[in-house]
């Protein structure tokens, strides 16, 4: 049998203080050392307290304001009826008060089995907290049972109360009045401050805010935990706990914030029946019959650190835990595929050696005791999962990469390098005209082993030579550059693009109109207003050529949108980019009769801002359209016709580089048949009310 300390904290804002009611006060506390002997419903908590009044009596004040500490023999139950005098409620204090109604500034005593320990300090006095004709009122204030220190909780450090919540329990409250305004009632486990934070089950702490706008009454309030929550016999369904919250050395708060009373009182009558609050007559804390031990919660998210071979792992305590285990996966983001490299931890760290350096580690912490272990932190059931914690561990820097090669371009260059395998990003330089990395521009964080660099025009106009370096970088430090490969951009050629207003079919919008500004082979520059794609109407400006393929794959860069005299927010109707399609007559009456149609690129929406797009025909001869998140100016566009023998599909594709390119449709359906070869490509733009200048350069159309 555990003997416990029972400690009741009245703490708010350096403000607090008791009313006396009662001069004798006998026992209104009481805790049982049997759990049977709690078995009666929870209403009938007022009876089962006032008869262990004697036992409690013990509890007597003096003169001065001492207290005989109590011991109690039992965790749970515990049920209290408040019909303790002020002295014997609030342990009494090492300075008489002056005014009977008011608790002084200075030292409390706990109500405890050491009448000299130390309470709580109280900055000044006020009234906030009304104990009173076997009452507790209190308003703008928390009170908290189960050992209430002065050291506030907090989310590293798991509390040393008195209260066994490892199990199921519940929490019965007899409410007697309510002047609450719009304030709520709260309830919190592990957690003696304001902030749902501070606690090891974080936000979770806060198990109960209940308004009279959600359901709180005059009545028997009851609290599962977990379970339902119910007032007067009526389920609040909204407020359902789901996790168990609790461990078996908890302590419970109860606050009523300061939207519970007229603040513009002064502070000894806001907690008055006609300043607000909320005022009860006793309180029970007991385990269901069967109440069983609880899985722990899944843990937070741990801290990892990168070390030679190995990872050093910490983590937050999780309540209800004796034991964690630790288990790593190189293969994929999963803890179920994971190896459990540690278990049975009793502290909050650990290092898993024997690891690879220069390989990917997604680390997974989950908590265990006498009923099995709990869920791995961020475990992938969750409904929107997190991301899973990952390091490489780190040993010996990379070596310089090899096979450094820069391909000429118009305007622009390629460059590609072999892999370095202790490298976890690659560093580019280049500098125009000089070989040498002094002065260079330098491109950072690159993850892959390619990149293209634009805007050379400069550079290609004076047939000057761009010399490129590259180094690789991990944990550990990063390479020198290796030695300079060259290549001279070159200027732009003529194109042949051909440039026209199409009014295919539909009025909505207004006519279209444009120019080709700019007609080079792999550069287009067009400017355009007016037109519309919707369901039922496709007016719009093309700059386009034809070519005759089964399978082809065309790709631009969006190198600039200019709205001449400001965007206008239009919508998707009003789109901007790059098209293919096999008909380009007028006449027709729908999208079905135009034959295939596929389109990529923008529109103006919001602030105005822009906003990626793409549509396509489907095989019903309907045009689905949906928008393409994170598509920039700048970026790369794709589209690609593919020929399955039976039928044409289409990929609609984005790239920040122009080196690794992302699909963005989900379906690759397209009204095409495979005997459809002949088409129409290039830019088009539908801007609406907008007038549009699109720059697109690094165009390029390939062929299997």
């Amino acid at each position: 049998m555990t003997n416990i300390k029972l400690l009741l904290a009245l703490v708010f804002a350096g403000l607090l203080v008791g009313c006396g009611g009662s001069s004798g006060g006998g026992g209104g506390i009481t805790s049982s050392s049997s759990s049977s002997s709690s078995s009666s419903s929870s209403s009938s908590s007022s009876s089962s307290s006032s008869s262990s009044s004697s036992s409690s009596s013990s509890s007597s004040s003096s003169s001065s304001g001492a207290v005989t500490g109590v011991v109690y023999d039992n965790l749970l139950p515990f049920s209290m009826d408040f019909s303790l005098d002020r002295n014997e409620f609030f342990g009494g204090s090492n300075v008489q008060p002056a005014d009977p109604l008011f608790v002084p500034a200075g030292l409390f005593l706990a109500i405890s089995d050491n009448a000299e320990e130390p309470f709580y300090k109280v900055s000044s006095s006020g009234s906030r907290v009304l104990l009173n004709n076997s009452r507790l009122r209190f308003g703008n204030s928390a009170w908290y049972a189960g050992k209430a220190t002065a050291t506030a909780t907090n989310s590293t450090t798991v509390p040393d109360g008195d209260l066994d919540l490892s199990t199921q329990y519940t929490i019965t409250m007899q409410i007697t009045d309510l002047q609450l305004a719009d304030g709520p009632l709260e309830i919190r486990v592990d957690n003696n401050t304001t902030s749902s934070a501070n606690s090891i089950f974080g936000t979770d702490s806060l198990i109960l805010s209940l308004t009279p706008n959600e359901g709180l009454t005059l009545g028997e309030l009851v609290i599962n935990v977990p379970g339902a929550v119910t007032m007067g016999g009526t389920e609040i369904v909204s407020k359902h706990i789901d996790n168990h919250i609790g461990t078996p050395n908890s302590l419970l708060g109860f606050r009523c914030p300061s939207a519970c009373v007229d603040t513009t009182l002064p502070s000894d009558q806001q907690v008055l029946p006609t300043g607000g609050g909320i005022e009860i007559s006793s309180i029970v804390i007991d385990h269901p019959v069967g109440a069983t031990l609880q899985l722990p919660l899944e843990p937070a998210v741990p801290v990892l650190v990168a070390d030679d071979t190995a990872i050093d792992v910490s983590w937050n305590p999780v309540g209800n835990a004796t034991a964690y285990n630790v288990a790593y996966n190189s293969a994929e983001d999963n803890p179920a595929t994971a190896t459990v490299v540690a278990g049975d931890i009793t502290g909050t760290s650990t290092t898993i050696t024997g690891l690879a350096n220069g390989t990917l580690y997604y680390v997974y912490v989950s908590a265990k005791n006498a009923a099995g272990n709990g869920p791995y932190s961020n475990s992938l059931d969750d409904t929107v999962p997190a991301a899973n914690p990952s390091v490489t561990p780190i040993g010996d820097p990379p070596t310089t990469p090899t096979g450094l090669v820069v391909t000429a371009g118009v305007e622009a260059i390629t460059v590609v390098w072999d892999e370095e395998s202790l490298a976890t990003t690659y560093e580019i330089a280049y500098n125009v005209g000089t070989d040498s990395t002094s002065g260079a521009t330098e491109v950072v964080d690159l993850s892959g082993t390619a990149l293209i660099i634009t805007d050379l025009e400069a550079a290609a106009a004076a047939s000057t030579p761009v010399y490129v370096f590259v180094r690789a970088r991990n944990g550990s430090g990063v390479s020198d550059y290796s030695a300079s490969a060259t290549a001279t951009p070159t200027s732009p050629v003529a194109g042949s693009w051909t440039g026209a207003a199409l009014e295919i079919f539909g009025t909505d919008g207004s006519a279209a109109s444009g120019s080709l500004d700019k007609n080079n082979v792999t550069q287009v520059t067009i400017t355009s207003t007016g037109g519309a794609l919707s369901s039922d109407t496709r007016r719009h400006y093309f700059a386009y050529q034809s070519v005759t393929a089964n399978d082809f794959t065309i790709t631009a860069r969006v190198k600039s949108v200019t709205a001449n005299g400001g965007a206008v927010a239009e919508g998707n109707v009003s789109r901007f980019g790059m098209m293919l399609t096999n008909n380009i007559t007028t006449g027709v009456t729908t999208f079905a009769e135009t034959g295939s149609f596929g389109e990529i690129g923008f529109y103006y929406n919001g602030t105005p801002a822009l906003v990626g797009s793409r549509a396509q025909m489907k095989e019903t001869d309907v045009v689905t359209r949906s928008d393409i998140g994170g598509l920039a100016v700048g970026d790369w566009i794709r589209l690609q016709i593919l020929d399955d023998t039976t039928n044409k599909r289409i990929r609609q594709s984005t790239s920040t580089d122009g080196v690794t390119f992302t699909q963005a449709n989900s379906t690759t359906d397209f009204q095409a048949d495979a005997g459809d070869n002949s088409w129409f490509w290039g830019f088009y733009a539908a801007p609406g009310a907008n007038n549009v200048t699109i720059e697109f350069d690094n165009i390029s159309i390939t062929t299997p």
